[in-house]
């Protein structure tokens, strides 16, 4: 189970552990949802689903089937020392992307959510954040960089640790809260956003 002590290297092999029995499941339930809602002619739906796994993590799977393409996405939350933390997995179990208690308080503020259960914030978050494009921007240090990623309703702000596999985002803010010299960055990042989705047009992002 993930508790506040754990360093990188611990989360990572704690998720390690517990993402395959997490990915059987996803595969149950898409074959499950398949069964239901092929008779009814049905393809195009979204689902989220709450999973307690067999290590006490508490994870949520995203489902979302356009004309009978499908993509699952997942996250697993926990309370750390400073408060409400997220964390998704890249289907190749390569990147871990690091979502802090910061960032979901303006999450939920900016976006003026009003919500107040961890799970509800939670799904909120993976129907917003599901999917994004980002950009690294100023260098750190060798393969370490301050990057930006553009979501349907705003950006999300933080550091890229290209050596550990490791984006770890500290703060969300708006599009209407882009500062005048941000606004051209918005405007690559939301053009980048407008070709991957007509790339992909079996789902609409």
């Amino acid at each position: 189970m993930l508790v506040p002590s754990m360093t990188l290297i611990e989360i990572r092999k704690e998720i390690e552990k517990d993402f395959p029995i997490v990915v059987r499941k996803a595969d149950f339930l898409e074959h499950k949802l398949t069964r239901e809602t092929r008779p009814h002619g049905k393809d195009s739906f979204v689902r989220v689903y709450d999973y307690l796994s067999k290590y006490k993590n508490n994870w949520l799977i995203r489902i979302e089937t356009r004309r009978r393409v499908m993509g699952t996405s997942f996250l697993v939350y926990y309370y750390n020392n400073i408060g409400l933390a997220g964390i998704t997995v890249s289907p190749d179990e390569e990147l871990l992307g690091y979502y802090t208690s910061h960032f979901f308080k303006r999450f939920n503020q900016r976006l003026a959510l009003n919500l107040t259960k961890p799970n509800e914030i939670m799904k909120a978050f993976i129907n917003e954040c599901f999917t994004f494009h980002g950009r690294n921007l100023d260098v750190i240090s060798p393969g370490i960089y301050k990057t930006v990623c553009a979501t349907q309703k705003g950006y999300c702000l933080g550091i890229m640790d290209e050596n550990k596999k490791f984006l770890r985002i500290n703060t969300f803010i708006t599009k209407d809260m882009l500062k005048e010299g941000q606004v051209p960055l918005a405007d690559q990042l939301n053009q980048r956003m407008e070709k991957f989705i007509n790339e992909h047009k079996n789902f609409q992002f």
